[in-house]
């Protein structure tokens, strides 16, 4: 009997009570089933935790995870600490004030499955509070920013991701520094190439 789910929902919520409801009902509208919540609460101070709580009793065909983070030091912590707890083939980060439409996991998984993919990248949409749309985020033409860009709507391998955040561990306020600073990140690729190269 398979117990490893194929994808770990990574939802890392941080005083987003208010908008939760919304992003747990996306997820519970998905097509494809197999898949893990994995509920980090980041140091709220809200009842983010309760909201989650009641959405789950309402909901006890969905198998979940929860990581009860006393004191936020950061969004990537949280992602990470998801991430180490998921025990799914596949992870997908999902903030608090997302939502996903019903086939969202139906696209990316088959995606995924079609060439056994280590990541699957798609675009994503900006909306209001009122689901119109402001924006349509499009996959970048520059590859650099595959790497150092959103990750919504993204599938990560959970084995490569892992792996990476073990060997290539940059310390929690770094990383937080980096997420947000695009030109760093391109120099820090740069410099890796050069060291690939030279050494």
């Amino acid at each position: 009997m398979k117990t490893t789910p194929c994808v770990s929902i990574v939802l890392v919520c941080y005083n987003y009570a208010h908008l939760l409801p919304r992003a747990l009902e996306g997820i519970a509208s998905q097509t494809f089933r197999d898949f893990e919540i994995v509920f980090v609460n980041n140091g709220s101070t809200d009842n983010s935790l309760q909201v989650f709580e009641e959405f789950i009793a309402k909901h006890s065909d969905i198998a979940y995870q929860i990581c009860d983070i006393k004191t936020n030091i950061g969004v990537a912590h949280g992602d990470n600490t998801g991430a180490y707890a998921a025990q799914g083939e596949y992870l997908l980060f999902h903030d608090a004030d997302d939502w996903m439409d019903s086939d969202t996991l139906q696209k990316l998984t088959d995606a995924a499955h079609s060439c056994n993919a280590d990541r699957v990248i798609s675009a994503f949409k900006d909306v209001d509070d009122n689901g119109n749309i402001l924006q349509v985020q499009l996959l970048a033409s520059d590859p650099i920013y595959w790497f150092y860009g959103m990750q919504q709507a993204n599938l990560f391998k959970r084995s490569i991701y892992i792996h990476a955040i073990t060997t290539w561990y940059i310390p929690t306020p770094l990383r937080e520094i980096v997420s947000y600073i695009n030109i760093f990140g391109r120099l820090l690729d740069i410099l890796l190439v050069i060291f690939l190269i030279y050494v």
